[in-house]
């Protein structure tokens, strides 16, 4: 069976679906000059049903949060509307009542218009990673070098491990790795930032990181797929912590397993621990403040797979934790 876009939202409205389409969105003012007390204007939550939508204003910005999947950069059309920079025609349209207060906000998706009331003009507190931060995707990033734009819910050099870690865990990240185009490992990868997937850990710690991230797109053939990839906490060699979905033209669909040893390792090294996995290579290896305090080493790897249907177009990709201990996140996906 053909799988459907997830922005495709049934006439009858249900927030579960909404809640999958619309993630975490980042609109961005740039393009018409909005007055910053239009934005905050904006700024709160929109709620149906059992869906809730936080928009919080950074910088000339807003950013709209349902779940820490990813991150959809935003053109404005006017001072009320937006659309999808990746996908124009899906958007936003703001409303407000004759004394200027937002009163909810419409999003449209082919279409189809459906209303999202506001309920409160404060955005609770919580950490919101600044993504606009994210250096752009580079001229001479070949389409073979999937662009994850949309798809990152943290940058690099920030601490993306559940909220609520001591403070003094906030250098533990991956600051130092080089961004843009590299060479790493065999390959050459689009580096630019995190997508982390949660796990039974990350939930009982607190983090309010997502399951899956869907629709990573691609509308490519490939032989080979290399995956630019680590993971949070060591499980046994041989668990299966996760897996890539590959769906392809005309509704066939394979899946390829993120096994714990043989695809990758935890980013932080151990002495207990062997320093390589089975069939993947060490692509990177550097530290931050935290590991060096630790006396350990940090590490991220290259895993490649063969392509199980080459001769059909893959469209896209779905990113899935199994929800074990290991927190899964990837960096790069690269074609050949």
């Amino acid at each position: 069976m053909k799988k459907e876009n997830r922005f495709r939202v049934p006439r009858v409205c249900c927030a579960a679906v909404l809640v999958a389409a619309l993630n975490v969105l980042a609109v961005s003012a740039a393009e018409v000059k909005i007055d910053p007390k239009t934005l905050d204007a904006y700024v709160g939550q929109y709620e149906l049903q059992e869906a809730r939508f936080v928009f919080r204003r950074q910088g000339d910005a807003l950013l709209c949060q349902v779940a820490k999947e990813g991150v959809f950069h935003m053109e404005a059309k006017s001072d009320k509307r937006f659309v999808l920079r990746e996908l124009p025609d899906m958007g936003f349209t703001f409303k407000q009542d004759a004394k200027g207060k937002t009163t909810s906000v419409m999003f449209h998706k082919a279409g189809e218009d459906f209303e999202i009331p506001k309920t409160s003009d404060q955005a609770p507190q919580g950490r919101m990673p600044e993504l606009n931060k994210i250096p752009r995707r580079e001229p001479k990033a070949g389409p073979n070098l999937v662009d994850l734009s949309g798809k990152y819910n943290s940058r690099l050099d920030e601490f993306w491990q559940p909220d609520g870690a001591p403070e003094v865990l906030q250098q533990n990240h991956l600051g130092a790795m080089p961004r843009g185009v590299q060479r790493l490992g065999t390959v050459d990868f689009d580096v630019r930032g995190v997508v982390q997937l949660g796990s039974s850990r990350t939930a009982a710690e607190g983090g309010d990181l997502p399951k899956q991230v869907n629709e990573i797109r691609v509308n490519q053939k490939c032989r080979r797929i290399h995956f630019l990839h680590g993971t949070q906490w060591r499980v046994a060699d041989g668990t299966r912590i996760g897996s890539y979905v590959l769906h392809y033209a005309g509704g066939t669909r394979a899946e390829v397993p993120v096994i714990y040893g043989q695809h990758l390792r935890d980013w932080w090294t151990s002495g207990t621990e062997e320093y390589n996995a089975k069939i993947a290579r060490v692509a990177w290896k550097g530290s931050n403040k935290v590991a060096d305090s630790q006396k350990t080493s940090l590490r991220i790897f290259e895993s490649t797979h063969q392509n199980p249907h080459p001769e059909q177009l893959v469209q896209s990709v779905d990113f899935v934790s199994a929800m074990t201990d290991s927190a899964p996140f990837l960096i790069a996906i690269t074609l050949e």
